[in-house]
C-alpha cells in the first residue's frame, strides 16, 4: 500500500506473476506513480504483469497518476467502480 493514509493506491500479487494495481498515488519526490516505481523497483515489467488495473473513485489521492498506470500496463483490463458516477 502507498500514498499518505498507506491506501491510496495498492498492489497486489496474485501468483504466478501476475499482479493487480488499485487506484494511483504520486511518489512524493519522483512525481511518478508510486506502484509503477514499487513494481519497478522488484524487477516486474508492469506491461507484461499488470493483469487489471482498479479505479475505486475519483479523489485526488487516489487517481493521481492512474492515466501513466493504465497507459504502461497496456495489456491490462482496467475497472472503474461506479463511484466514479457519482458527485459525492
Amino acid at each position: 500500500m502507498f500514498g499518505r493514509g498507506y491506501g491510496e493506491a495498492i498492489c497486489a500479487h496474485l501468483g504466478g506473476g501476475s499482479w493487480v494495481v488499485v487506484d494511483s498515488c504520486l511518489h512524493p519526490s519522483t512525481g511518478r506513480p508510486a506502484a509503477l516505481a514499487y513494481l519497478e523497483s522488484l524487477g516486474v515489467v508492469a506491461a507484461e504483469s499488470v493483469v487489471l488495473v482498479l479505479v475505486t473513485h475519483r479523489d485526488d489521492d487516489h487517481i493521481q497518476g492512474i492515466a501513466a498506470v493504465v497507459d504502461e500496463c497496456r495489456t491490462a483490463s482496467v475497472a472503474c467502480s461506479a463511484a466514479l458516477g457519482r458527485k459525492d
